[in-house]
């Protein structure tokens, strides 16, 4: 076999994964290739795989010059097309992205409002998940503050004000500017992140990904997926 042949065969193995991929993602355009070259998911291999997209319809398209290929694909092409379908076959997993739950800030409903703030404002974080027994039962947020205020409850927050004395601010439905959702842990990145970027008009903005088990909020968080940490 040549190394045009080979490439030729590696390049199919690439659209048939990808037929597959889209086949259940849903598919914009109608390459496959390009589809995926326009993906985020793409980025670590799109200058070399469009380059590959390129070769391979000159090698389909154009006649032999003298019986022989008017190209030779260069080893690091080859190279390229393996790596897609070595990614395509085993894709990146959510478990292996976001905070694990031992290093997550977490909260419970019996801490107390201010003391959290404080915490939250330290480190930086403008959600942190409300926990009960494993389970996620609501998210303490920014937007928290706002919807209390809204509400003309700040005036009632005290230095001893626990979560469950505003258990109704923080429960999942209750953001009114974004929502949250739940992923099992054998999703893949690039579902998490499709489910950041897609977002309908009129839609509240996905905040953050809740990793579970069975991908419901009925079982322990495994880990949480804010979008910067699928934005590679």
């Amino acid at each position: 076999m040549t190394r045009s042949e080979e490439f030729i065969q590696l390049y199919k193995t690439v659209e048939d994964l990808l037929e597959a991929k889209y086949r259940q993602e849903g598919r914009d355009v109608s390459s496959c290739v390009y589809q995926f070259l326009c993906d985020k998911e793409s980025m670590p291999f799109r200058i070399k795989l469009d380059l590959c997209r390129q070769v391979r319809n000159l090698l389909s398209h154009s006649a032999d010059v003298d019986g022989v290929s008017p190209v030779t694909p260069a080893e690091p092409l080859m190279e390229c097309l393996k790596d897609v379908i070595a990614y395509l076959k085993k894709p990146v997993l959510a478990s292996s992205r976001g905070t694990g739950i031992q290093r997550l800030l977490k909260a419970t409903v019996t801490d107390r409002i201010v003391w959290l703030s404080r915490k939250m404002e330290e480190k930086g974080y403008s959600h942190v998940p409300v926990l009960e027994k494993g389970k996620v039962i609501g998210v303490f947020s920014v937007s928290t503050f706002f919807s209390l205020g809204k509400d003309g409850k700040l005036s009632e927050i005290s230095d001893q004000t626990t979560i469950s004395e505003i258990v109704d601010y923080i429960s999942i439905e209750s953001h009114t500017s974004e929502r949250f959702m739940f992923f099992k842990k054998d999703n893949t990145v690039s579902e998490i992140r499709k489910a950041f970027s897609d977002r309908k008009a009129g839609q509240k903005r996905v905040a953050g990904v809740f990793v579970t088990e069975d991908g419901t909020e009925k079982s322990n968080l495994i880990s949480y997926i804010t979008p910067w940490d699928v934005m590679d």
